[in-house]
């Protein structure tokens, strides 16, 4: 599986993960291949109103450095996060810690 399909798959996993946690998805990756420029995935609502945005990796990809400052501004606004699925594809790991 190269890594596209992985991070389709990826994604849409990670929705239905959203889904089961009760978050309302606010904007999402776009549906056709393009440019997003260092935007998360998923924008979202937690339970309490807050805004959330997680950026989801699968395989070896990594934050670029772009992705990462980004992400850095976002943290002023809500709470970011970078999840990956782990190499069985099963289940998420919250690595925000280690990546920025």
């Amino acid at each position: 599986m190269n890594g596209p399909q992985k991070a389709k798959i990826s994604n849409a996993k990670f929705n239905q993960w959203l889904k089961k946690r009760k978050f309302e998805v606010l904007g999402k990756e776009f549906k056709h291949r393009v440019q997003s420029g260092g935007w998360p995935d998923f924008i979202v609502k937690n339970s309490k109103g807050k805004i959330e945005f997680f950026e989801v990796k699968s395989g070896k990809h990594q934050l670029d450095s772009h992705q990462k400052e980004i992400l850095k501004i976002l943290q002023k606004i809500g709470r970011v996060r970078i999840m990956r699925l782990d190499e069985r594809m099963k289940k998420f790991i919250d690595e925000t810690y280690k990546s920025l």
